[in-house]
């Protein structure tokens, strides 16, 4: 812990020499909208982009959630134990020696991409944000922005379930203290950011007026690895709910153009086991998806993605920077699907929270 605040090992930089590798000082795209309050919203609702969670916040039992998260989380052992003991817990969480072909077996994939690398790397960001902006102490406020969002996200993942939940176990005891740690060095850092060049690509989030719900908040990752065979073409992936694989190919202007495929997991089911559950992808219940990025600057400006599957679905952003209503820079998405309906919001500047409207009221999967 020591070191995670910068007061121990002299690999980490203190707080008034701390290098900048992904903060960076542009007022478009994706980095135009990066701050604490967007990055809460972000990761904390992340979750509700899956149709087994609600997206109306009167659907989420916050009070409920927010308790059984803390009872796992202060009787670890007995939690895992429950579930099937430490094996069970570690096929599921960190590696799937027991079954790698099984579906019910890969919830350690989010917890490396999304946890470990991602918010690792949006917890080293969030350091250069408050550093930037005259904190003392900034590596503790990006901790604990972090730790906030993550602690949303795991409350509206609970909802109103009363019982053993071993995921934010894993979550909050390995995963995010692992990233943040290992971020928190500037080598690791440095790494991630110039040769493996990894961007944290939100969500634009908004209440949609009509149904008092959450919409479009989202934890993006993008990845562009220069494998030097071709000029200007890089090796692209994509992971958030869904993993792409691509090309991106860049502009002289600083301009980049990503293209990509891969896959989306659209719901999920819960698995109860002696008083326990855990949450498993639907095996049938997964959408091909097809992408297109463009960035500048390693800034996301505009993002398109047609889904085809179980659910078919179509998911455009705009972010602020390409759009502008007189002086203001506004940012637009749109989302399209069976469940979902019709989905439109706006944001202003660089507000973490926008607002629209919807055709239709969220249907969502849960324990079914």
């Amino acid at each position: 812990m020591l070191c995670i605040m910068g007061l121990g090992s002299g690999h980490v930089a203190n707080a008034q020499e701390l290098q900048h590798y992904f903060l960076r000082d542009q007022d478009y795209g994706t980095d135009a909208i990066f701050n604490p309050a967007s990055a809460v919203l972000n990761l904390g609702f992340d979750i509700t982009r899956s149709n087994s969670y609600p997206n109306a916040l009167q659907e989420i039992d916050f009070q409920t959630g927010f308790s059984n998260t803390l009872y796992n989380l202060a009787h670890p052992a007995d939690t895992i134990r429950r579930y099937g003991g430490f094996g069970e817990f570690f096929a599921h969480e960190f590696f799937p020696y027991k079954d790698p072909t099984n579906p019910e077996y890969t919830q350690w994939a989010p917890n490396y991409v999304l946890h470990l690398f991602g918010q690792g790397m949006v917890s080293r960001k969030m350091t250069e944000w408050y550093h930037e902006e005259g904190y003392s102490h900034p590596r503790l406020w990006a901790i604990g922005t972090m730790l906030t969002g993550a602690f949303i996200n795991e409350t509206i993942e609970n909802n109103g379930y009363r019982g053993g939940n071993t995921d934010p176990i894993a979550d909050f005891y390995f995963f995010n203290p692992v990233g943040i740690l290992m971020f928190s060095f500037d080598p690791v850092a440095r790494l991630f950011s110039e040769t493996l060049q990894i961007e944290f690509w939100p969500g634009q989030p908004a209440l949609i007026l009509n149904q008092t719900a959450m919409y479009n908040a989202a934890e993006n990752y993008s990845m562009r690895i220069d494998p030097k065979l071709v000029k200007g073409v890089r090796i692209f992936l994509y992971g958030g709910t869904e993993g792409l694989f691509g090309l991106t190919f860049d502009r002289p202007s600083g301009d980049s153009f990503s293209v990509g495929a891969g896959y989306r997991k659209v719901a999920l089911k819960p698995v109860y086991r002696n008083g326990t559950r855990m949450y498993v992808p639907h095996a049938d219940k997964g959408n091909v998806v097809y992408g297109v990025f463009w960035e500048r600057n390693g800034s996301l400006l505009a993002s398109v993605k047609l889904d085809r599957g179980y659910e078919s679905a179509f998911r455009t952003n705009i972010y602020p920077g390409v759009l502008k209503l007189g002086a203001l820079e506004i940012g637009h998405f749109i989302w399209m699907s069976e469940s979902a309906g019709f989905v439109s919001g706006v944001t202003l500047g660089t507000l973490p929270l926008g607002f629209g409207l919807s055709n239709n009221y969220p249907v969502y999967v849960g324990d079914h």
